[in-house]
């Protein structure tokens, strides 16, 4: 009989984890977002994108969450393992992220206002 470590593993194969190279965290909360539609619509595009992802190498992962507690800002996402804190990510500057930062490797440096983590420039120690 599997453990519940095992079961859990086999889950997080499936869904494609072991290849993913970024998560996304995305705050669109209907609460505070000034533009709730581009919240939405900035969302579903990554989250479709993120889907998409997982059966190459190199894929993505999405997850909304309800508050970065930034909320002037939003709707807001952040990009680990660089740490790359993206403001006002509506479906454009979502696509711009996804095609030159998730995919081509290459921070959107015109939508960044923060960077955490390790090293601030690269996420790496």
């Amino acid at each position: 009989m599997p453990t519940e470590l095992q079961k859990i593993t086999r889950k997080a194969e499936k869904r494609g984890i072991p290849s993913i190279t970024h998560h996304v965290f995305f705050c669109g909360s209907s609460s505070c977002c000034k533009n709730k539609d581009e919240a939405k619509a900035a969302a579903k595009k990554l989250g479709k994108a993120a889907k998409q992802s997982r059966d190459e190498e190199g894929g993505f992962e999405f997850t909304p969450v309800e508050c970065l507690n930034l909320c002037t800002q939003g709707p807001l996402a952040v990009v680990y393992p660089e740490g790359v804190w993206y403001a006002h990510v509506d479906e454009e500057a979502a696509e711009k992220i996804i095609e030159q930062h998730l995919k081509g490797g290459q921070v959107v440096e015109e939508l960044v206002f923060a960077r955490s983590g390790a090293n601030p420039t690269t996420g790496k120690d």
